[in-house]
């Protein structure tokens, strides 16, 4: 049992600082999820995130923003929030099982799945950004797809997000976010702005487009110099059955001055419905 109240059933994932389980409320019967900060996880820097993290969800209503509900320490001081259940797999898995390999039929069909699940992410990126908030680490782990004809995508792990009210939880020219998604200016250190998560947006669809990344290295050094260095590479040259349309507003997505990046997430969606 979590807090008394959460009945666990089995675990969902885990990493270096948390993890999540399924759980069943015991006050009402449904079936959650539930984060739970590890023990020794508890210094200022990352508790402090994962509060920021429970707050900034709650303040968003969005379709495709994962549901978050109850916050509460376990067992007198191990903090944890319940969320919903999301079934489904990230967008990693949800690309490989259903991208066509070369030479297989179905790509169109497939490409026309990404443009509906990146219009979705677009969009509540869009209701993310209004609240001014940046979420700051866009990857296809954070992004959760139920798989179907019309597969349904939901926006997650806030805890690297930056809000107008928390406080600036790391020093002043820390990288924060994952080195193959990060935004030039956010790997040169600099306070990101919402160009930066449409940066990060534009390299996560490179990678579902084309199964890999579009800057690679042998050290994450190397990666963050080819987010700051090179330019962005085309889609079509990895692989040529990227519909045009798509592979043009990836390469815009992830131009080095965020200047030349879509006007906001909203353009972007809406650019998305018409692919």
């Amino acid at each position: 049992m979590i807090a008394g109240r959460y009945e666990v059933l089995g675990r969902l994932g885990e990493g270096v600082l948390g993890e999540v389980v399924k759980v069943r409320d015991r006050t009402d019967g449904e079936i959650k999820a539930v984060k739970l900060l590890k023990p020794n996880s508890l210094v200022g820097t990352t508790l402090g995130r994962f509060q920021r993290e429970f707050r900034v969800i709650s303040n968003i209503d969005h379709r495709n923003i994962v549901r978050v509900y109850d916050f509460g320490m376990h067992d007198g001081g191990q903090p944890y929030f319940s969320m919903e259940l999301l079934p489904g797999s990230d967008l990693g898995a949800w690309r490989e099982a259903f991208r066509p390999v070369e030479g297989q039929d179905g790509y169109e069909a497939f490409a026309g799945n990404v443009a509906y699940i990146f219009h979705q992410v677009a969009d509540a990126l869009a209701t993310v950004h209004r609240a001014e908030i940046i979420h700051r680490d866009l990857k296809p782990e954070n992004i959760f797809v139920r798989p179907g004809r019309h597969p349904r995508a939901k926006l997650l792990d806030f805890g690297h997000a930056r809000d107008n009210e928390g406080e600036n939880l790391t020093q002043t020219g820390t990288v924060l976010g994952t080195a193959s998604y990060i935004a030039p200016e956010q790997a040169m250190g600099r306070t990101p702005a919402p160009p930066a998560d449409l940066y990060g947006l534009g390299c996560v669809l490179y990678q579902t487009l084309t199964g890999s990344q579009p800057f690679t290295g042998t050290s994450v050094v190397q990666v963050l110099m080819g987010h700051i260095q090179k330019p962005p590479p085309d889609p079509r040259a990895a692989d040529p059955r990227v519909p045009d349309q798509i592979a043009d507003l990836c390469l815009q997505l992830m131009a080095k001055d965020p200047a030349e990046r879509p006007g906001g997430a909203q353009e972007v969606a809406d650019l998305l419905v018409a692919m």
